[in-house]
């Protein structure tokens, strides 16, 4: 055995944050459900705080963004936990997944045509 010590990432320190605050108590169906709802939940409240700062006069408030936005990435990350993934893992398939999808960058055709 290597006798350093493996240094974590910040989204490895992340997850085990995210598990240490998260209900134990859960079947892991149960805390699927309660991930996605609360992430559902939480990006809701991301887009209240744009439909108030578009029609409702409200200034937007940043620090309410960021703290909402790590709320859903809490949630998020509860559910990529509970079924053996990583953020990493999430992040990696993601870039791999927009890369086949926008090989150029952004294109609104592949957007449109996307699936057919």
């Amino acid at each position: 055995m290597d006798s350093e010590k493996k240094q974590l990432t910040i989204l490895q320190l992340y997850e085990i944050d995210v598990m240490r605050t998260a209900r134990t108590d859960l079947s892991p169906i149960d805390q699927l459900t309660n991930a996605a709802i609360g992430a559902a939940g939480e990006a809701g409240e991301l887009a209240e705080l744009i439909k108030k700062h578009r029609y409702q006069g409200h200034e937007l408030d940043r620090a309410k963004w960021l703290e909402e936005a790590g709320d859903t990435l809490f949630y998020l990350t509860l559910g990529l936990v509970e079924q053996g993934y990583t953020l990493e893992d999430c992040i990696t398939r993601n870039v791999l997944k927009r890369g086949i999808r926008y090989p150029q960058g952004f294109d609104a055709a592949c957007s449109r045509d996307r699936g057919r």
